[in-house]
């Protein structure tokens, strides 16, 4: 099985760019309905991106560890959480900048790459001292004790949910996310517990992948888990909803299983059928993957930001000026285009990741 999956690229590559698709819509108020998160309860596509992150994080994981033979070292230990640290302090800065504009009273501490360090960092720690037997113990009872805190410790509402009450125990509402409309943060300290069952399944997956050699058995059978999973969650959506901002359990497993069925369907594409042109554009940000983040989100931070643009009625940001230019002047201000400025801006990032990919610059952490 080679060291690095085309595949596994191809995907994280599709996913980032869906990611940059539904992160920038050139009006948030003229967003598809299918590009918006689930309001609470429920799934939408959106709803996929970042699971399916971390489910490729620990597919990689796996595959990342076979030249250490999976085993646990003080080099090994220290590298991951060297990375994992680096991770985190990223997206603590991401939400921070520009720096002059904020204070560190007001930073918000959890974030999106702070809880792929979290999962990276605790999950690979875990996966090296475990076997596969032990891993699926430990994903069952993470997801199973989750449950019971959610219940045992609050209710499944915004306001009164479990995962609000921790993260205002340790770290106050001004360290929050507040999009909301009130101090709550969907990548909590609390279900990152949760989130640590998909960075499991990834990894299990990448086990499965790498140490069999009958590719279509390998498909057959992740066909099989995937939809298993996806049924389970169904399921357990009855007794605990579907949730991606608390990351329900039954979200793990529901998204987990879609997310491992787009990846396997994948899989199958390029490395059993052999078809991979049509990834190909796709691999420039699956293999600069946090470039591509980094890109995507300093930009839209920059046109906003640095950027002011004088109108009729006073000033506006580069980002709302360059919609209202380019496609709502004759588009008008509908969702077509939103949606386009979003697919343009996308393929700006693109243009922008490109550069380094031919010039084989790969941002690499730890």
């Amino acid at each position: 099985m080679n060291e690095r999956l085309q595949s596994l690229d191809i995907f994280r590559g599709l996913t980032i760019a869906f990611m940059i698709i539904v992160n920038t819509p050139g009006d948030w108020s003229m967003a598809y309905d299918v590009l918006e998160h689930a309001k609470w309860h429920g799934f939408t596509p959106t709803d996929l991106v970042f699971p399916s992150f971390v489910y490729i994080t620990g597919v990689s994981a796996w595959f990342s560890f076979k030249r250490n033979g999976h085993t646990p070292s003080p080099d090994l230990l220290k590298k991951i959480w060297k990375r994992t640290l680096i991770i985190f302090l990223m997206g603590v800065g991401l939400y921070a900048f520009p720096f002059y504009t904020s204070s560190p009273a007001n930073w918000r501490i959890p974030g999106v790459l702070q809880r792929i360090a979290l999962c990276y960092g605790i999950g690979s720690t875990l996966c090296l001292y475990l076997n596969k037997t032990q891993i699926i113990g430990l994903c069952a009872a993470l997801l199973l004790g989750y449950w019971g805190i959610m219940l045992g410790f609050g209710d499944l509402t915004l306001a009164g949910n479990a995962v609000l009450k921790l993260d205002l125990w340790l770290l106050g509402e001004n360290h929050l996310y507040h999009g909301e409309g009130v101090a709550f943060d969907p990548e909590g300290l609390l279900s990152t517990i949760p989130s640590l069952g998909t960075f499991l399944i990834g990894y299990l997956t990448g086990q499965y992948i790498g140490l069999n050699t009958d590719r279509q058995k390998v498909f057959n059978n992740l066909a099989i888990c995937g939809a298993l999973l996806v049924i389970s969650g169904v399921i357990w959506h009855f007794a605990f909803p579907i949730n991606k901002k608390l990351w329900t359990s039954s979200y793990v497993l529901f998204a987990g299983g879609l997310s491992m069925i787009l990846f396997n369907t994948c899989y199958y594409l390029v490395d059993i059928a052999g078809v991979k042109n049509w990834g190909k554009p796709f691999i420039v940000f699956g293999t600069n993957a946090i470039l591509a983040y980094m890109v995507s989100e300093l930009l839209v931070i920059g046109m906003s930001t640095f950027y002011r643009v004088k109108t009729a009625t006073g000033t506006t940001d580069g980002h709302e000026a360059s919609y209202n230019a380019l496609f709502a002047s004759w588009l008008g201000h509908t969702e077509f285009a939103s949606f386009m400025y979003a697919l343009a801006y996308t393929g700006l990032c693109w243009l922008v990741v490109y550069l380094f990919y031919r010039k084989n610059i790969f941002l690499k952490v730890g």
